[in-house]
């Protein structure tokens, strides 16, 4: 709430100096709003495909186990790269998975790799 309350504070200050008069469009008071509408964008498609992941592992509950071997792993910049074939009621499927890998930090700890660096 404070927060808003330094904007709207802000746009007061910025049309009382003569910036925006009272015969702007109304539009022009939303402008520096444009972070808050940039992280409800961001919440409601995350809200979004996390409920679309829910109803894929809903789905998956009933699929049949099956038996397969990894065809090739690597390492690409930033992650792992896995190609697998599976057999299911004889037929043959391929895939690819790719796993993202997070910066490894000697110990563990961010104080302790600014040190040994």
């Amino acid at each position: 709430m404070m927060i808003f309350g330094k904007i709207m504070t802000s746009l007061s200050s910025i049309l009382l100096q003569g910036w925006l008069q009272p015969d702007d469009p109304g539009w022009l008071y939303f402008v520096p709003l444009w972070p808050l509408g940039f992280v409800l964008i961001w919440a409601l498609w995350n809200m979004v495909r996390d409920t679309q992941d829910e109803k894929k592992v809903e789905r998956s509950v009933n699929w049949p186990e099956v038996q397969g071997e990894v065809i090739s792993s690597k390492m690409v910049w930033g992650h792992v790269e896995i190609r697998y074939e599976y057999w299911l009621f004889a037929e043959k499927y391929e895939g690819a998975y790719k796993i993202s890998l997070h910066p490894v930090v000697p110990g563990g700890k961010a104080g302790q790799a600014r040190s040994v660096q």
